[in-house]
């Protein structure tokens, strides 16, 4: 049992269902504030020294979970990843990163995986290849060996031990190759326009979304508008844009 720090508007915090709670034991989620989605070392510490311990009677910070690319539609660097890791480990915390759209980070970072990950001291990532056109391919990477044996019996607990692995694996393979999933992370609409432009088109003063320009934009990436602006005339509403690709979602 424990308790995770993540941003408040993490996909684990608001789309999972309480899952992590369920699935974790009872893990207690942490959701923190932060500019553009992402989680900062001196948010995280400044929480930490106004937290109440009362012992027993107060859940541990056990971990961090980064989200990559962000539900704001921004990236992690190399540096912000080695900070935040850099924090949680002098605190005894693991550090997990969602992957889901690790893909469209890796494509716009002009880092390597290795220095998004392991290299800046990511623990443990959830590496999707679902967003990025396979079909139901999803993986756990686990960098620190300490969490390897945990993680197999878990997976086998939930039920994602695959008795028909071979088929997910295939994809896995034929993602992988050639740096494949780097090129569908820079998947361009059919006008040469990249899809990490789209975001930056949310003008509407009550949209709750800070957009960056330069971000990259995973699927997650969506204005937040009260009722009345998103239902209003045509001209304050937002309209959805189909990717064309699988990779753009």
């Amino acid at each position: 049992m424990g308790s995770v720090i993540c941003h408040e508007q993490a996909h684990i915090v608001t789309d999972e269902c309480a899952a992590p709670t369920a699935i974790g034991n009872g893990l207690t989620l942490l959701g923190l504030p932060g500019e553009h989605g992402k989680l900062t070392p001196a948010g995280i510490s400044r929480y930490l020294a106004e937290r109440r311990d009362t012992g027993v009677h107060t859940v541990p910070v056990t971990g961090i979970s980064v989200t990559q690319a962000t539900e704001a539609g921004t990236r992690y660097g190399p540096d912000e990843l080695d900070a935040l890791s850099e924090l949680a480990h002098s605190r005894g915390m693991t550090v997990h990163m969602d992957g889901a759209r690790f893909v469209n980070a890796v494509a716009e970072a002009g880092s390597t995986p290795a220095e998004l990950t392991w290299r800046a001291g990511v623990d443990v990532m959830s590496f999707g290849a679902t967003k990025g056109g396979a079909l139901g391919a999803e993986a756990v990477v686990v960098f620190a060996d300490r969490a390897r044996d945990d993680i197999e019996r878990l997976r086998k607990r939930t039920g994602h031990l695959l008795s028909k692995q071979r088929f997910a694996a295939a994809q896995w393979v034929a993602w992988l190759a050639d740096w494949n999933l780097a090129r569908s992370g820079r998947s361009r609409k059919p006008d040469g326009r990249s899809p990490r432009r789209r975001p930056d088109a949310c003008r509407h003063p009550a949209c709750r979304t800070p957009w960056r320009p330069t971000s990259c934009t995973p699927g997650s990436a969506r204005p937040r508008l009260p009722r009345p602006a998103a239902s209003g005339p045509s001209s304050t509403r937002t309209r959805h844009v189909p990717p064309t690709t699988a990779a753009s979602r």
